[in-house]
């Protein structure tokens, strides 16, 4: 009780002197905005606002003050209550080893009073070694099986727990809300049932145009096979258009020809009249 008392007083102290750090802070503010509301309207240098503030920040200090003192001696009750566990802990986990102890002994000494039912032997060192080792590992085993029961056990509480947490949640949905999902699934619905109803457009829609790529390449290999064609055509024609134009460019070269021979004849004839002299110039003239 005395040193309960002692601390009680060593807080009280100390939050005297934290309240006193305080005010000496904020009287510098609060000189600052008194120069700064210095020619305002008289509203504006209110200062009510600022204690009302202050009021307000001594509460929450004394209040954030009790919640400590709270947590410690909370703090202060487990760790005793811890501590007197561990000490009941460790007390039953002497009294379970020398009760181990003590079995361990009494069935050593059963054993070596024991004599084989066939040759009337007592039992060997090695073979009660043997048995005690199996019987330690069949032991440690036996704990090591408890520690996991444990471990699982607890794990199933929790997971019960959690369960019937979500149950009771489960439970406790309003109808206004469930009224609120259906509607939304509702809405989803219609959603799904028009993307629906788009893919199913696409679908048609990319069908078509299939159809009509494969009819326009169909369309354009027999126009390329009439391109083909006709352009074997034109090459033949061509040739032959090139055969005919040798033949016209002979057939002028001959006009010519005889076109000039003409007019030489003319020319001769101009001088010439006997119509024996004529012919025998065109005789001569044709070889």
């Amino acid at each position: 009780m005395l040193i309960a008392a002692a601390l009680w007083t060593f807080n009280l102290q100390e939050q005297a002197a934290l309240l006193e750090l305080n005010e000496a802070l904020q009287r510098p503010g609060r000189q600052v905005l008194e120069q700064r509301n210095r020619g305002r309207p008289a509203i504006n240098r209110d200062l009510s606002r600022l204690d009302g503030a202050d009021a307000r920040y001594r509460s929450a200090l004394k209040m954030w003050i009790d919640l400590q003192e709270e947590k410690e001696r909370v703090t202060a009750h487990y760790q005793v209550t811890v501590f007197d566990m561990k000490a009941a802990l460790e007390g039953r986990i002497r009294r379970a080893e020398e009760i181990a102890a003590t079995f361990a002994h009494f069935k050593r000494e059963v054993a070596l009073a024991a004599e084989h039912s066939k040759t009337g032997r007592p039992v060997g060192e090695k073979a009660l070694a043997a048995l005690e080792a199996k019987d330690h590992a069949a032991e440690e085993e036996v704990q090591r099986v408890r520690l996991k029961n444990i471990h699982l056990a607890n794990a199933l509480k929790k997971l019960e727990a959690t369960i019937r947490d979500k149950e009771q949640l489960a439970e406790g949905l309003h109808l206004i809300d469930f009224e609120q999902l259906k509607i939304e699934n509702q809405s989803l619905n219609e959603k799904i049932e028009e993307r629906n109803e788009e893919l199913i457009k696409l679908r048609k829609k990319t069908t078509v145009t299939v159809q009509i790529l494969t009819h326009m390449k169909e369309k354009l290999q027999f126009i390329e096979y009439e391109n083909q064609a006709l352009l074997q055509q034109l090459q033949e024609l061509e040739a032959a258009l090139a055969g005919r134009r040798d033949e016209l460019a002979g057939l002028k070269a001959t006009r010519d020809k005889m076109r000039q021979q003409g007019r030489q004849i003319k020319d001769n004839s101009v001088f010439v009249t006997n119509p024996m002299l004529l012919q025998d110039i065109q005789v001569n003239t044709q070889f």
